[in-house]
């Protein structure tokens, strides 16, 4: 009995493993993003923002 079980089990987790089976794909963020202008324009606002306060950083470092 026990060993029927155990086997009935077995053919259960065979037939339900490859349904459950994940599945993947790739996406070009890249390509996404450059179709948008709106990504751009914030884009460079935050790289003049990060250089701005950098600048910032190095100056009160340099008066120490």
């Amino acid at each position: 009995m026990r060993n029927s079980v155990f086997f009935l089990f077995l053919a259960f987790i065979g037939q339900v493993s490859p349904a459950m089976a994940q599945r993947f794909g790739y996406i070009d963020s890249e390509y996404i993003v450059s179709k948008m202008p709106e990504f751009q324009k914030v884009n460079g606002e935050m790289d003049r923002w990060t250089q701005a306060r950098t600048k910032e950083i190095s100056d009160k470092y340099a008066e120490n």
